[in-house]
């Protein structure tokens, strides 16, 4: 026997949701690697896994400066991340504006400092404070972290330690929860000439 099945034209709209927990823990460098208890580490957790993490005094790499971590709130991963030198580097705090500007609208990014972020920040600091992370006023080694989704800096998560004694017992951090119904994608997939055949005939 032979069966004949004609599909009519459907839509079908799926509601994509995120549910993804932050952990940012920024650090700061303070006295000297000789002194006791001078080790500083800073880490960056989505669900718990560790993505990025950075240290001073300590057996991790330093990453001194800003690091940016580009983010996919859905799957809750790290798409890619850049670290820049905005202590040692007078270009760093221009390249990082530059990777900001270049991303794309509703791109979400974290952003933690590490060791000291302060001292060659100022040309990335109108950036920022365009993407709702004013950190004008941390000072040296002090520490920051943010969340933010470009275009949207009223949705800015911002955690900032403006000086160095603060940051060297309380530094910086964020732990949150991402989530709620980011996107929608609706289909219109057409059926119309659609035909399946099987045989039930042994």
């Amino acid at each position: 026997m032979l069966h004949h099945l004609t599909c009519a034209r459907c839509e079908c709209c799926v509601c994509v949701t995120a549910y993804c927990p932050v952990e940012v823990l920024s650090y700061n460098a303070y006295g000297t690697c000789s002194g006791t208890n001078n080790d500083h580490e800073g880490f960056v957790k989505l669900s718990g896994t560790t993505v990025w993490e950075s240290g001073w005094c300590s057996s991790l790499t330093n990453h001194r400066g800003v690091t940016i971590l580009k983010l996919d709130p859905f799957s809750c991963t790290k798409l890619e991340s850049r670290t820049f030198d905005t202590y040692g580097s007078t270009s760093a705090a221009t390249d990082l504006k530059n990777y900001l500007n270049g991303l794309s609208h509703g791109d979400l990014v974290i952003g933690v400092s590490g060791d000291e972020p302060s001292r060659e920040l100022s040309a990335a600091e109108s950036t920022l404070r365009d993407w709702g992370a004013n950190v004008d006023d941390v000072g040296f080694r002090g520490t920051f972290a943010f969340i933010a989704q470009k275009g949207f800096p009223a949705k800015t998560i911002l955690d900032k330690v403006l000086t160095d004694s603060e940051s060297n017992t309380d530094p910086a951090k964020i732990n949150v929860v991402l989530q709620g119904g980011l996107a929608t994608y609706c289909l219109a997939i057409d059926y119309t000439h659609a035909r399946t055949e099987y045989n039930d005939h042994f």
